[in-house]
Formats: structure tokens, sequence, C-alpha cells
């Protein structure tokens, strides 16, 4: 699948539709950081006090949402070795997706098991810890989920859909905004659209960035509203003021096609740069690939361009590896490079990602630029791409494939690579 400059971007462009009205800010005493979280206005909380472990874990999770990055993982890191759950969920979810620390698949589960055996001992949950729980299945310390006797599997993940579903919904229903964002594109991917409007609209009022460009996603295809370019335009721009990066991208987007707007090129070079400059690896993704094509009125620089995925991997997230390894594997705004697409494509894996065993057993089925065919290496990596077959034939594979085994080991995701 090829991914031009602008439609990975476009397809995630979110507009706000209902405007919120606020009295004078100056009458009013400045929300705290916990009320700032609870109410999806991630861009407001500011820098963790030194040595508090609560204010780390907060400040890692508003950043978590608005950048995700290693710099995120550490300050959760830090809250977490300091028993601050919230600062657990973090470290969990960013090793679930592959940033911030080489993943850890047991000490993935490990804090999985702890988070959820604490949260079911409490009597009274908050809404933030009812959040929590709606992402954690009842499995064991080492990820084993044991079915009740007599239940079909179906069966068993029909419940915990449910379950899930109805922790998220107690939680959005206590007005926590993350959990309306999350409810809404849980109904979006049910094509229950009346749903996913309301509760996209409960996280704009509360002040929810991410929902707002969601909800403008809505707005912009005509899914469960009318098009309506002018107001999308208007969205994007209070989404990109709300700290969003992927509204940040496609305000860039809109100036640059004149959706909504004049078309105004150097407009859309500001707003690229605002992306880019924000700390989310997709604003130096798309900035790099707008440099390498000469897109959004760039002039062509692949030397700057590189310098800009360069910087996205320093940032230490999983996307960027596997955005990196398919576009070096499909010469995607640069040359086709086998030797790079590998690298980038062996790193996403070790990170976790769901699609990297698949490219990797592409390139050695058909070769690629610097790197031959190899059968041997096909058919690793096609067992590899099946969760269940690398499981079953996993000590198999690691005495057939040993130096393969022992590189991947000990390899450095966060590395560019020769």
């Amino acid at each position: 699948m090829r991914i031009s400059v602008c439609r990975w971007a476009v397809l995630i462009i979110c507009f706000l539709t209902s405007s919120v009205s606020f009295a004078d800010d100056s009458k009013r005493a400045k929300p705290n950081p916990d009320e700032l979280l609870f109410a999806g206005r991630y861009s407001e909380v500011g820098t963790p006090k030194e040595n508090d472990a609560h204010s780390q874990a907060v400040w890692a999770f508003a950043q978590f949402h608005l950048a995700p990055s290693g710099q995120v993982y550490d300050a959760a890191w830090e809250a977490h070795q300091k028993d601050e759950l919230l600062g657990s969920f973090i470290v969990w979810q960013c090793q679930k997706d592959g940033i911030g620390a080489r993943r850890d698949e047991k000490l993935m589960w490990r804090l999985h098991f702890q988070l959820r055996e604490k949260l079911e001992k409490k009597r009274d949950q908050t809404p933030l810890e009812l959040y929590v729980l709606a992402h954690l299945d009842p499995a064991d310390a080492e990820g084993v989920m044991k079915l009740p006797e007599g239940t079909k599997y179906d069966e068993f993940e029909k419940q915990n859909t449910e379950r899930k579903h109805r922790l998220l919904e107690q939680s959005a229903n206590a007005g926590f905004a993350q959990a309306c964002e999350q409810l809404a594109k849980n109904y979006q991917d049910a094509r229950d659209y009346r749903e996913a409007l309301t509760w996209f609209d409960k996280a704009i009022q509360l002040g929810h960035g991410a929902a707002m460009r969601s909800r403008g996603f809505m707005l912009m295809i005509g899914q469960g509203a009318e098009k309506d370019p002018k107001a999308a335009f208007e969205l994007a721009t209070r989404a990109a003021d709300a700290g969003d990066a992927f509204g940040t991208i496609n305000l860039a987007v809109y100036y640059d096609k004149g959706w909504g707007t004049a078309e105004d090129k150097k407009k859309a070079q500001y707003w690229l740069d605002k992306a880019a400059e924000s700390g989310h690896w997709a604003g130096r993704i798309e900035r790099g690939m707008a440099r390498f094509k000469g897109a959004y009125g760039f002039t062509v620089d692949a030397k700057a361009g590189e310098e800009d995925w360069r910087q996205a991997v320093t940032l230490r997230h999983r996307n960027v590896l596997d955005f990196l390894a398919r576009f070096y594997a499909e010469g995607e705004g640069t040359a086709k490079d086998g030797k790079r697409a590998v690298h980038f494509a062996e790193a996403a894996f070790v990170q976790g990602s769901p699609h990297a065993a698949g490219l990797l057993a592409q390139i050695y089925d058909k070769g690629l630029t610097g790197v031959v065919k190899d059968e041997t290496l096909r058919e690793y990596w096609s067992i590899q791409s099946n969760p269940s077959f690398a499981f079953t034939f996993a000590r198999d594979m690691e005495k057939r494939h040993p130096e393969l085994t022992e590189r991947l080991k000990k390899l450095d995701p966060w590395e560019w690579g020769k």
C-alpha cells in the first residue's frame, strides 16, 4: 500500500462542530493539573514538579495523548518507580504500543496484571480508574487468560468486550473526557454514528482536542453529517489551538489544497512546521516527506527530509519505524533501499509491530535493492507474521536461527542504522 504525502494525514482529519463559551478567565482560579487532565485539556498541563510522582504521572498521561515519545515514557517510569498507579498505566501503554523503551513483553504483562489486581480490589473506583480498568483484560502475570470451564472463546471474548464497554461508559458518564472520546471512537468503528457524534460532542465541550479532530473527520467526509469545508477549516484551526498534532497537520493540508479556505502555501508550511516542532512523531514524518517530494510549497531537499526522519526516530515511537520501513521498501518519497527497509522493519518488529514481519517476508520473497532473495528468511518472517504460528514454533525457530535471534535481542530500535 502506497502512502501519499497528504493521504494518511487526511485520513485522520478532525474538526470541532460545537463551540464552548467561557466566563471571564480573570475571575476564575486557574484549574489544577488533575482538573485539566479530567477535562482533556492536555496542552494546558504544565511541566511536572520535580520529585513529585503524581505530577509526573499527570504530565505523562497528558503528553501521551499529545505527543507520545521517549520523554513521556521516562517520566511515567519515574512515577511508576514511586508506586504512582497512573505512571504505571502509562508505562504499560507505552510498552504495549512500543513507545519510549525497548519493548519488554514480560514487563508489559506484569504491569497489566498488577494494575488490574489493585483496581479490582477497590470498592469505589474513580472515573480515571474505571477508564484504566476498561483497558485491562482478565489475564495473569504472563498474559494468559484462562476461560471458565464450559465457556467458548467467542462467548468469553464477547463478555469481556461488554465488560470493558460498561466500564468506559461509567467513566464517560462521570465526565472523564478521555473516556468520552474513546467511547465515541468505539461507536464510530461500530458505525453507530449518532452515538459517536453525541460522545464526541461531550468530550469537545470539556475541551478535548483529539475529540475535536475525530468529530471533524465525520464532518469532512459526510459521516453522520453533511460535508462543510468552511466549518471543517475552522474546526481544524481550533483543534490545532488545542495542541492536537494531527489537527495541525490537517490545517497545513487545508491551506495547501485550498479546502475551506484560500490556498496559501506559506501558511501550509507554517502549520506543518508547527506540527514538526510540536514533539509529535507525525509532524516530523510528514514534513520530511514534504521536503523529499517538494510538497506544501517546500523546495525539494532530500538532506533536510532525511534529517526530519532522523529526528522522528529519536522520539522513540514504533509508528516511525513502521513508516520508514515502508517508505524505504516502496521508494515512497525516497529511493528504494532494502538495507534500511530491513533495519527499520526489524526495529519495528522488536517493538511489537503487527505489520513488520509481513513486510520482511515480502522483502525476502522478492528481493529488494541491496537485499537478495532468501527462502529461509522468507519462511522465518512468514511464521513470525502469524502470532499463533510464531508462538507454537518459537523454540524451534530460535534453534534454527540462533544468529538472527541473538541479533534481534541486542538490536537498539532507536538507532538510525547505516
